[in-house]
């Protein structure tokens, strides 16, 4: 088991609607930045589909592990040295929907982990600058290979994980709105 965050947030559109937002590649763009590894074409998903991307920070491979449109989808996510697991769970009353995100992250990396990253980051900076994020880097290896998840920590992934929920519900919400004029 790794660091725990859930979340919860009324959207005011259908369950259908909501669940789209988390498996179609283009909007989980404008949520997140990018399509995580969902495919073109969201028909293909099925309980048990994968995929597998390369990103900056290495290989990851993203499996299905619970699939019942529109109330229910649970994914796990692997990469170089830990997995995250994702429970969404989605109920409609009145056509307003409640999103319910529980999850399970291992951040746990081998020492250098986060190199590719560290370098397309400060591609161009000063060499000072560079050594200082080496050395914050170092850091955190440490604390993350032996586990220790301080409360800082663990408050900071739960205030990202809040914010992102209601980046979405913002998201959705508008999108119903163009939709209805």
């Amino acid at each position: 088991m790794g660091m725990l965050t859930s979340g919860r947030v009324e959207i005011a559109a259908p369950a259908a609607d909501v669940f789209d937002w988390l498996i179609d590649p283009i909007k989980l763009t404008a949520w997140l930045g990018g399509g995580g590894g969902m495919p073109e074409d969201p028909g293909e998903l099925h309980l048990g589909w994968s995929s597998t991307s390369d990103t900056p920070a290495g290989e990851v491979k993203v499996e299905i592990t619970g699939y019942e449109p529109p109330t229910d989808l649970a994914f796990r996510s692997t990469y170089t040295g830990g997995d995250s697991i994702s429970t969404y769970k989605l109920t409609e009353v009145d056509g307003t929907t409640t999103l319910t995100l529980e999850g399970d992250t291992d951040w746990g990396r081998p020492r250098g982990g986060f190199d590719a990253v560290l370098d397309s980051s400060l591609a161009g900076q000063p060499e000072s600058m560079r050594a200082a994020a080496e050395q914050q880097i170092e850091v955190l290896e440490d604390e993350l290979e032996h586990g220790t998840f301080d409360s800082v920590a663990q408050g900071q992934m739960q205030q990202s994980l809040d914010a992102s929920l209601l980046k979405l519900k913002s998201l959705i919400e508008a999108a119903e709105t163009t939709a209805k004029n």
